[in-house]
């Protein structure tokens, strides 16, 4: 009967620590980083209730299965002639983020306005889920200011994935 038992006991724990195919085929779906390929990327302007200009990153699934985005976007901004030579510092908390086909995740990037005038504005920029791996791009971007206040200088904030636009910009507020 002890014997009985157990055979049972383990049958019903083995089961369990081994879903059916059908779960991992779809565990598996969700669990797969998005692409650049299915994904579209907006740039938004937010408000700017600090000395910071803050710029929304909207990244949408187009692909039909969901995906995950985590940690933060690849940023790079250039003049009309060459990159801009920005210092990116990566604040707040990493957490994964799944995107449904056709919904959206998003980040924040910030730098402090130009108080005492620009000495080169970005008119475009890439966006990347990975260093070295496929960008978009998107018109516009921060500027690097004259020299005087060094804050302004040359950092740009960059904040990672969340699930809806309010939490993006509420990590971004928490952490400046």
């Amino acid at each position: 009967m002890v014997a009985a038992a157990s055979l049972g006991i383990y049958a019903a724990l083995g089961s369990h620590s081994n879903p059916p195919a059908v779960d991992r085929a779809r565990a598996a779906r969700v669990a797969v980083g998005c692409r650049m390929a299915n994904v579209s990327v907006r740039v938004l302007p937010m408000s700017n209730p600090t000395g910071l200009d803050r710029l929304l990153v909207k990244l949408t699934n187009r692909g039909s299965s969901p995906c995950v985005v985590s940690g933060y976007p690849v940023l790079k901004f250039y003049d009309r002639t060459r990159q801009i030579p920005f210092l990116y510092d990566r604040d707040g908390k990493v957490k994964a983020v799944s995107v449904g086909p056709n919904r959206s995740a998003y980040a924040v990037f910030s730098k402090f306005r130009c108080d005492i005038g620009v000495s080169r504005s970005a008119t475009r920029g890439t966006f990347g889920l990975t260093r070295g791996a496929p960008t978009a791009s998107f018109v516009g971007g921060p500027a690097i200011c004259k020299p005087g206040i060094p804050a302004e200088a040359r950092t740009v904030l960059v904040y990672p994935f969340e699930p809806t636009q309010r939490l993006a910009y509420m990590t971004s507020l928490a952490q400046s």
